[in-house]
């Protein structure tokens, strides 16, 4: 059975209750590293003009923090589908930041009915956009990683100046445990409308994953802005 998200509710929860609202809610999902309040001024924006949403902390993080077994992006799509469960919330809009556009491709890939459309927030997804394009080597990286990030900072002290360790696990996991060689075929089959919002300035995530991203969505709108990659919380009104 999936773990389920924690959440920050932007709106009036009696607007979601089925038949109370004729608009569909927003699922906002953070990348990594992050948690829900990246989201504490998109939110209220969408609440503003009518959007009832949810922001998302993916298991291991922020109001989700502890350890599950699976922190991949296909184990965060069942967990925001479980959350929809749990809220009785049977279609929404997903939004995915960086790490997050992996799980939202992927939870439409589990449950297509169930999401009405993907936006791409200076996100990630299919294999070649990652690093050097090569998993082996990417995941022997973060393997590395893991190492510099999770065991080396409780071998030596740190005097509590370091994130809690298992933040830093997720952190790494996230990455290490997720596998973007199969979000090629889910883009090329994607029917549902999906808009990739992505700033020219992006240091983390190039300009160009974008646009291969649009090449291989067949139901895509590519907006490019002269933005950076932090959108939620530093250009959130765009």
């Amino acid at each position: 059975e999936p773990c389920t998200a924690s959440a920050l509710e932007f709106g009036d929860p009696d607007s979601v209750i089925q038949g109370m609202h004729d608009r569909l809610p927003v699922i906002l999902i953070h990348g990594s590293p992050g948690q829900s309040t990246d989201y504490t001024e998109l939110g209220p924006e969408l609440d503003a003009r009518g959007r009832h949403a949810y922001a998302l902390a993916m298991p291991g993080f922020g109001m989700s923090s502890g350890w599950v077994p699976d922190y991949s992006a296909r184990a965060y799509a069942r967990a925001a589908l479980a959350f929809m469960d749990a809220r009785g919330i049977e279609r929404a809009h997903i939004v995915g930041w960086s790490n997050g556009g992996a799980v939202a491709l992927n939870a439409c890939d589990l449950e297509p009915d169930r999401v009405a459309s993907i936006t791409m927030l200076a996100a990630i997804a299919c294999q070649e956009t990652e690093g050097t394009g090569d998993y082996y080597f990417e995941h022997a990286k973060y393997a590395v990683g893991y190492g510099a990030v999770v065991i080396l900072p409780e071998l030596i002290p740190h005097f509590g100046l370091a994130f809690p360790r298992e933040y830093r696990h997720a952190f790494i996991r996230n990455f290490w445990d997720t596998d973007q060689r199969p979000i090629r075929a889910i883009m090329e089959s994607l029917e549902t409308p999906t808009l990739i919002l992505h700033g020219r300035h992006d240091p983390l995530v190039s300009a160009w994953a974008a646009e291969r991203h649009d090449d291989l969505i067949p139901t895509s709108r590519l907006v490019m802005t002269e933005h950076r990659h932090f959108l939620p919380f530093m250009h959130h009104a765009i």
